[in-house]
């Protein structure tokens, strides 16, 4: 109702986000089905759907595409991206699925904003999609950011920092209201900020603030969550994890 209540005729864009960053949210076909319910109210409206985490869904969700729902492709231009999926997000290869009325012009701009991409790379990516799925690669990998997640998310409540639990993606949110930090000073510097500043220097555990997210004034909603990134090595997450427990800020 909220989204609909949102959405007028002068609406162009739509976006949407599954798996969700950085709130690990993953979309179930209901709810997509909802989505999909309010966009045919307007014909003008435009769906941009990034699921660049598409293969990383975990607790058995599946991942669901927008653009299969009924009359949704010739609406959505969808975004996926094979740094995500093959952990080498530097290569910067990403592509894009829609009908011929919107990647025609999106190709047509590519070349004047980026110009081209490095062709190995993209070689390289198109070799990789040819034989991750007989190698079980999709899979393995949804299991082993599961595996990481779960190790994270059990350090977290140990420390008095409960995570939302993400069902997808590789980051999560956690909240820090329960640590004490002087926000008299300068009340300029984003409550999250602070804490992040003073977690690292102090606990050696770095994570993300999320108020750049917002608006000026909705940045207050962000004031007592952090992001963290759970794509990293086991002994990293087992270091992290460590630190965590022995601060405690139950």
């Amino acid at each position: 109702k909220e989204l609909d209540n949102a959405i007028t005729e002068r609406t162009k864009v739509l976006f949407l986000n599954t798996p969700h960053n950085p709130t690990g949210k993953v979309f179930e076909r209901e709810e997509l089905l909802g989505i999909a319910e309010i966009v045919r109210k307007y014909p003008q409206l435009i769906v941009v759907s990034d699921e660049v985490y598409e293969f990383m869904t975990f607790d058995g969700l599946q991942h669901e595409r927008f653009a299969l729902l009924d009359g949704m492709f010739e609406r959505t231009i969808s975004l996926f991206s094979a740094g995500k999926t093959f952990s080498c997000t530097g290569w910067r290869v990403g592509y894009c699925i829609g009908p011929k009325h919107f990647i025609e012009p999106l190709i047509a701009s590519q070349g004047v904003v980026a110009f081209c991409s490095a062709t190995p790379l993209e070689l390289g990516i198109s070799e990789a999609f040819k034989v991750a799925e007989s190698l079980g690669y999709f899979s393995e990998l949804a299991s082993k950011l599961e595996r990481k997640r779960d190790s994270l998310c059990e350090a977290l409540f140990a420390a008095g920092m409960d995570p939302i639990i993400p069902k997808g993606g590789y980051f999560l949110m956690a909240d820090t209201s329960k640590i004490e930090v002087d926000y008299s000073s300068d009340k300029s510097i984003p409550r999250d900020v602070l804490v992040n500043k003073w977690l690292t220097e102090t606990i050696g555990v770095t994570g993300i603030p999320t108020s750049g997210f917002y608006s000026k004034e909705n940045m207050h909603l962000s004031d007592n969550m952090l992001r963290y990134a759970y794509c990293k090595t086991d002994e990293e997450i087992a270091a992290a994890a460590e630190r965590l427990r022995k601060a405690s800020f139950k």
